[in-house]
């Protein structure tokens, strides 16, 4: 075949007969694809679990879940907040009525025997931040119905006051009624320390990370300088004149003024309201936990 009938043939013949020779590597093998970047994982904030961190003792109550024993109260209702660590209790009853219906029997508060928070330290008397934690706990459960839960090894303090953990339900989202536990709670919005003195059978260790949770987010009292000197918070030199054992640890402040119970006889009870709600203040263990990488 000549080769001026070859290129007097139409147009896409000749495409089809020059292209492969002119780049016939491209049909031979194609060229790699560029490698894709490994995604920047997206990091997650830590999740709360009311469950965790809430070691339970010897129940004062019957609580759900457990078998029933008719010696022990429904509940308990605070009557007193005595300080941020020291409440008096009330117990609740639920009983039969003649008609078959229950009626509930509220107890007298047990004030010359007041309970003692287990396993953390706030502070009291005239230290700052002690009536803001009694606030902060008159207003998570006021109201409620508690279980209370008393240390099985060390169930009375050198006062002889007994040492418990006290449970109560959260009152808004997005853990509106679970059951927390009082002396956790306290810690993780910054209003307590846990306490690495005093004895306890209480697992204490998901406190800790609770601990450095409030305290790497500014919580609560760690805004001021309350925990950084209560119980050896600050860190310390171990010898000379600022050495850690010649700090004075402040665990047996002076007590709180004695509170007489609203609505006694030959008395006027006044009712102050404050704007705060610590239930839903950022930070809150009532609130979303804001992102942050701390313990678990």
């Amino acid at each position: 075949m000549k080769l001026s009938r070859l290129f007097s043939r139409p147009a896409p013949l000749l495409a089809l007969l020059v292209v492969p020779v002119v780049g016939g590597c491209v049909f031979i093998k194609q060229p790699e694809p560029m490698p894709t970047p490994t995604p920047v994982p997206t990091p997650f904030g830590v999740q709360f679990d009311p469950a965790e961190g809430s070691p339970e003792g010897t129940a004062l109550n019957n609580q759900a879940g457990g078998e029933a024993n008719p010696a022990l109260p429904d509940s308990f209702r605070a009557s007193l907040i005595v300080s941020g660590q020291e409440l008096v209790l009330q117990s609740l009853k639920s009983v039969p009525k003649a008609d078959g219906t229950p009626q509930v029997i509220l107890g007298p508060a047990d004030a010359l025997n007041p309970v003692r928070l287990a396993g953390i330290v706030v502070p009291t008397g005239s230290q700052t931040g002690a009536q803001e934690t009694i606030s902060v706990i008159q207003t998570w459960i006021a109201g409620q119905d508690l279980d209370v839960d008393i240390d099985p090894v060390f169930p009375t303090d050198t006062d002889n006051k007994r040492r418990v953990q006290i449970f109560f339900k959260a009152r808004t989202e997005p853990y509106k009624d679970q059951r927390m536990s009082l002396n956790r709670m306290l810690v993780r919005s910054g209003y307590a320390i846990v306490d690495l003195y005093s004895p306890t059978s209480f697992d204490q260790r998901q406190w800790l990370y609770d601990e450095t949770f409030a305290r790497e987010n500014n919580l609560g009292l760690w805004k001021t300088d309350t925990f950084r000197i209560l119980q050896q918070r600050v860190k310390l030199p171990s010898t000379g004149a600022g050495a850690r054992a010649n700090v004075k640890v402040e665990t047996n402040v002076a007590p709180a003024p004695a509170l007489v119970a609203p609505g006694a006889p030959g008395t006027t009870t006044t009712t102050t309201t404050t704007e705060t709600n610590p239930e839903s203040a950022p930070g809150s263990p009532l609130s979303p936990a804001p992102p942050a990488s701390v313990g678990p």
